[in-house]
């Protein structure tokens, strides 16, 4: 379920930051979802052409109870400083779901000092005429399904499946985060509601990815996203749910080339 590399606590600007490491290159910063029961296994794809660095957002690590962070600005200025802290050279840049929120908004703000962005099936933009899923009314059993098309391959990671770790430590994981998500959303829920009035500001290539499936955010975004954001290139995946990544890892042989293109791209849009 992890990325193969080591794991290392560090502390930016008082805020403990627990980060996945590996590979060697250009480096490419990954933004998680609301939840890390799936990992981070798959960016292992990247590491023969770049230097991945995956960190927990502030209180979702063990260990890290009680110490999130308020409201998704609280993050994008955290994440500055943890590129800064790292001295990280124009990052290319991953967020997946609700960290697909977090990247987004870190662009619009910072997109000077990024590389190119990968969105994948991100959260956050706000439209009325596409309902967005209530989490709460999703019975445990059937989260699966809304997680992955196969829901064979998004069970494996909960209780009883073959990459899920003791019950009690899956139930404790999921606490914790959902403590830190809570801290996220208090201020205006999932996603700013004037976010897309913002996304014009990005400059940086983009590319979004969705899986046509998708349950718990809904596909019908995809072309809202690419349509707010200058230059960007989208790609529906046929046959694949939320963890597009995990269903059809194949994609991120394009995430590679993407990013390899996107230093070029990047020269043009200045």
């Amino acid at each position: 379920m992890t990325l193969t590399g080591t794991l290392t606590t560090i502390s930016v600007r008082g805020v403990d930051v627990s980060f996945y490491e590996a590979g060697s290159g250009p480096a490419v910063l990954y933004l998680h979802g609301a939840a890390t029961l799936e990992g981070f296994s798959f960016l292992d794809a990247l590491t023969d052409d770049f230097q991945v660095i995956a960190p927990f957002h502030p209180g979702y690590a063990p260990g890290q109870e009680g110490r999130g962070l308020l409201g998704a600005q609280d993050l994008t200025v955290h994440y500055m400083d943890f590129i800064e802290t790292l001295q990280l050279d124009r990052p290319h840049l991953i967020g997946f779901s609700m960290g697909g929120w977090l990247a987004a908004e870190l662009a619009v703000f910072y997109g000077g000092r990024l590389g190119g962005v990968a969105l994948i099936a991100p959260a956050g933009l706000r439209t009325d005429n596409i309902p967005c899923t209530d989490l709460g009314a999703i019975a445990p059993v059937d989260l699966p399904s809304y997680l992955a098309h196969d829901a064979s391959i998004a069970a494996r990671y909960f209780p009883g499946g073959d990459a899920a770790p003791a019950e009690s430590v899956f139930e404790a994981d999921r606490a914790r985060e959902a403590a830190a998500q809570a801290l996220i959303e208090a201020p205006v829920g999932m996603g700013h509601p004037n976010m897309g009035r913002w996304l014009h500001r990005i400059k940086n290539p983009v590319k979004v990815y969705w899986g046509a499936e998708d349950r718990m955010v809904s596909s019908a975004y995809l072309h809202r996203w690419a349509a707010a954001i200058p230059h960007a290139d989208q790609q529906m995946i046929e046959k694949a749910g939320h963890l597009v990544m995990f269903e059809r890892p194949g994609m991120m042989d394009d995430v590679v080339d993407f990013f390899w293109r996107s230093g070029v791209k990047a020269e043009q849009l200045k």
